[in-house]
């Protein structure tokens, strides 16, 4: 059993036995150091490679095995956006894994001039960007178009990913 604990901005990811209960392990370390995380990842465990992630102060994803050990990392791409000649730099958050090898990203848009809601990556980059599509007149003099959420969430279900945001009144399968 996997536990990602957080509290106050400490992080934990323990291991427990599925069928005694007892305390395994933690895997990793919270912290900014090398294979350090900053905070626990929405990435559930991915059982095509025995896998725990997180995320690390620079925004990538760490790889932790099942003793605890920081395997490698996958670097996620800073995107550059433009819309209205605005440009704006943003980094993919929330992840889910789609199969052994490729993840889906949110990209987070406070600005509201970003074209850019999801993307799929591998550890090798960017393999596609999906648009968004979905903003609101803010009502103020300037016209600025401001999204509708800036949080989601994925979720694993019988073999599928889903895709959910904020206001929770619909569910994506990506």
């Amino acid at each position: 059993i996997i536990v990602k604990s957080g509290s106050n901005g400490l992080y934990q990811i323990l291991l427990f036995d599925r069928k005694t209960g007892k305390f395994i392990r933690k895997i990793g370390n919270q912290g900014r150091g090398p294979g350090e995380y900053r905070m626990w990842s929405f990435i559930p465990y991915n059982p095509y490679k025995k896998e725990i992630y997180a995320i690390n102060a620079s925004g990538e994803i760490l790889v932790y095995n099942l003793l605890g050990v920081n395997i490698g990392k996958i670097n996620v791409p800073v995107l550059e956006d433009v819309s209205d000649n605005n440009l704006q730099t943003v980094r993919p958050a929330f992840f889910n894994f789609i199969d052994s090898e490729i993840f889906v990203g949110y990209v987070p848009d406070f600005s509201g001039i970003g074209k850019t809601r999801l993307v799929l990556l591998s550890k090798d980059g960017i393999l596609k960007r999906y648009p968004n599509y979905l903003t609101w007149d803010s009502g103020n003099d300037k016209g600025a178009k401001i999204p509708p959420f800036n949080f989601a969430q994925f979720y694993r279900w019988d073999n599928s990913v889903n895709f959910v945001e904020a206001y929770r009144d619909t569910l994506f399968t990506v």
